[in-house]
């Protein structure tokens, strides 16, 4: 209704209603709808739009921002209000650190058999990369993420010896054979989607960790390194979050990751110089 979301087949008149934002009236919107139909299915969810819905806000009700079931409710977290709080744009920062410090990868949301939590996966086996004298300290290569998105364990220590014997093997620029040859040998799959591999999942991986502040890209964005100015958080994370308890109901697991850790939020730099932008540069 109010152009937030564009299906594709309108007429005309929608279009220039959602252009000047104007609100379509219940008639248009319904036609909208039903000019529309998304052939789309989810678990718990009816065909159609419905689950078009849980398609776009899975994530969010997966990082702890807001839970809904369909015909229920909507509740918005702790973290997911102050993420929609414009006048703090910091944030965004401040809950995305406190989601993925959290963030499991056997969770009751996905269910994959990997058990693990994929920042301090990275983070720790940066630090072990980083310590190695062989190296010169350039974090992890963007080539190597995809060992790291296979791995099926915690254990940074066994993920660093792998990445270093890759290394010794290949040096910093493997073959994209050598890397999914060792990603079946991770996931035990029979199939596989090569790209989704090689590209797509370093890259939305890359993007979920660079929004916690934490991580930054060095030598033209091929390596991924810790944010020497986050030290302080990445120390606060790994001391409290290595071991944590696990969940076994959608709900237990969306109350943990969205209640905002304060002591955490409140290591970050940008807690302590909060961000603040004048209409003026909103402007320019």
């Amino acid at each position: 209704m109010k152009g937030l979301y564009q299906p594709m087949k309108v007429s005309s008149e929608v279009q220039k209603k959602w252009k000047q934002n104007e609100e379509l009236d219940q008639a248009e919107t319904e036609k909208v709808f039903t000019d529309n139909p998304q052939s789309h299915k989810e678990a718990g969810f009816e065909k159609g739009w419905a689950s078009r819905f849980d398609t776009w806000f899975k994530i969010a009700k997966e990082l702890g921002f807001v839970y809904y079931w369909q015909n229920e409710k909507i509740e918005f977290s702790e973290s997911g209000k102050m993420l929609l709080d414009k006048e703090k744009p910091e944030n965004e920062q401040m809950v995305f650190a406190n989601a993925f410090a959290k963030y499991q990868r056997h969770n009751p949301f996905r269910r994959v058999s990997n058990q693990n939590i994929p920042l301090i996966l990275l983070i720790e086996t940066i630090q072990y990369l980083n310590a190695d004298q062989d190296f010169n300290g350039t974090g992890i290569s963007k080539k190597e993420l995809p060992l790291l998105l296979c791995w099926r364990n915690g254990n940074a220590q066994e993920l660093y010896l792998a990445i270093k014997k890759l290394r010794t093997e290949h040096g910093y620029s493997p073959s994209s054979e050598t890397i999914l040859e060792l990603c079946d040998n991770l996931l035990d799959a029979t199939k596989r989607d090569e790209t989704s591999i090689l590209v797509d999942y370093p890259d939305d991986f890359i993007r979920k960790m660079r929004l916690t502040g934490l991580i930054s890209l060095r030598g033209g964005g091929r390596f991924i390194d810790i944010n020497s100015k986050e030290i302080a958080t990445v120390n606060f994370i790994w001391q409290k979050y290595v071991s944590y308890q696990t969940y076994t109901t959608e709900k237990a697991f969306f109350e943990y990751i969205g209640e905002v850790d304060q002591d955490l939020i409140q290591t970050l730099t940008v807690y302590k110089s909060p961000i603040r932008t004048t209409n003026k540069e909103l402007e320019k």
